[in-house]
């Protein structure tokens, strides 16, 4: 199962940071033009939004790609960590349309379920690589 764990390099880890920087950016362009037009009705979640592939991605990544010591990672683990930080920022962004048209949806709270059991599960995917690996 561990056999296509493969080590993270500085520069593997930075070009993710960059990744997750200009999905940031994007994110950011989104809720400025979506809020320029939406006649002076502001939401915390359309504005914020970008707090996720900022935090989960570039952060994250700048920290694995300064550290010293290796870590392993798979497409599992990428896959998961890519899902849980896009489920989270689309939650945000329709929770932010939402209270913008004046309205609420209880399925809003699907997003916060399912981004935050992704997050759970490629942490969980990330700790067993590295420990399996490493014995």
């Amino acid at each position: 199962m561990y056999t296509s764990a493969i080590e993270c390099n500085k520069q593997q880890a930075l070009k993710l940071a960059l990744n997750y920087g200009l999905v940031t950016l994007l994110t950011v362009a989104l809720g400025w033009i979506y809020e320029r037009f939406s006649h002076g009705v502001y939401s915390d979640h359309m504005i914020y939004s970008f707090i996720f592939p900022l935090t989960g991605g570039v952060l994250f990544w700048l920290m694995a790609g300064t550290i010293e010591k290796s870590f392993y990672v798979n497409k599992l683990f990428l896959n998961m960590q890519a899902a849980s930080i896009a489920t989270l920022t689309l939650g945000f962004i329709v929770k932010g349309v939402l209270d913008i048209y004046g309205t609420s949806s209880s399925l809003v709270d699907v997003y916060w379920v399912a981004g935050g059991l992704l997050a759970i599960a490629a942490i969980i995917t990330w700790v067993r690589i590295n420990s399996a690996v490493k014995r």
